[in-house]
């Protein structure tokens, strides 16, 4: 009896503690995609804002793990040769998305089609009273 309590507690906590990374992506995630220096980038040809905001699937950020919106629609996470097929003209990169337990550090840039501009965001991140908040950000634009 002992012994099956004890499974069942670690499952519990282990459930617990990957809800709550699944739920720190999320939210470090939306910082991200809601930065104010991103925003004025986020726009069509024609200078209008984009409908939909795309993220291209990296080993870092896996479409299953997140379901965040912008724009007021879900994230569209997709693979490299999709956004080839589409012929998308803007996409987000995130070249690294490191988070553990009180500490981000994601690196992501905004590629453009034609253009030969890319945007380079670099940013740390502290939890704190269960809320992340940026507590340094870079930009370049290449």
């Amino acid at each position: 009896m002992k012994k099956s309590t004890v499974i069942i507690l670690f499952l519990f906590l282990s459930g617990l503690v990957f809800s709550q990374t699944q739920m720190d992506k999320q939210e470090v995630l939306q910082l991200c995609i809601d930065l104010p220096e991103l925003q004025t980038r986020l726009v069509d040809e024609s200078g209008q804002q984009l409908k939909q905001l795309v993220v291209m699937n990296s080993e870092f950020l896996q479409s299953e793990e997140i379901s965040n919106t912008k724009f007021g629609k879900p994230v569209s996470f997709v693979d490299l040769e999709t956004i080839n097929e589409l012929e998308l003209n803007q996409y987000l990169v995130f070249n690294s998305f490191e988070i553990d337990e009180n500490n981000a550090k994601i690196h992501f840039q905004l590629a453009k089609r034609n253009s030969s501009l890319w945007y380079w965001f670099d940013l740390d991140l502290k939890q704190e009273v269960d809320k992340w908040q940026i507590v340094e950000l870079k930009t370049l634009e290449d």
